[in-house]
């Protein structure tokens, strides 16, 4: 069977754009980006995906928790009594964060970021409530109860890994 010179162009001009749609579709690129939201509108999950690899990935790991952390201090002077005992209260609380933080994975641009966490946690718990303070009843001693919430921690560290 012999081609005429315009159909013989046409079929081969097919060929090839047929070639070239199946070869830009082998090397494409697919990109997936998941995100849940609580119902306050916070991210509760967020993971971006090229090609079925995971190129960041932050999960809640404090999701609806608050943490608390105790301090007690032993003295007569209140105001000395009172700032050490929230030094050791918040100073409880980071080491529970750390905990925490040490149990989950957090990957975010293909890096752990649990050392930064971890490094910078005394930092995370700086926005800490006082919940209760004063001195226990007939004695000298001073007790200190600090919280945070899961969101103010996840604010705080989406703020540290953004930057």
């Amino acid at each position: 069977m012999k081609w005429k010179g315009n159909q013989a162009i046409y079929i081969m001009t097919a060929v090839f754009a047929a070639i070239l749609v199946l070869g830009l579709t082998s090397c494409s690129t697919t990109i997936v980006k998941e995100r849940e939201l609580t119902s306050e509108g916070q991210t509760s999950y967020q993971s971006t995906s090229v090609n079925s690899h995971v190129i960041s990935e932050l999960r809640r790991v404090f999701d609806k928790t608050t943490i608390t952390g105790n301090g007690i201090f032993e003295n007569t002077n209140e105001g000395l009594a009172r700032r050490t005992a929230t030094n050791l209260a918040v100073a409880d609380l980071a080491a529970q964060v750390q905990t925490r933080v040490k149990t989950e994975s957090v990957i975010y641009n293909n890096q752990d970021v649990r050392d930064m966490v971890e490094n910078q946690v005394h930092a995370l718990v700086n926005n800490y409530q006082i919940n209760s303070a004063g001195y226990d009843p007939g004695t000298n001693k001073y007790r200190v109860r600090v919280s945070i919430s899961g969101e103010t921690l996840v604010r705080e560290i989406n703020t540290r890994i953004e930057q």
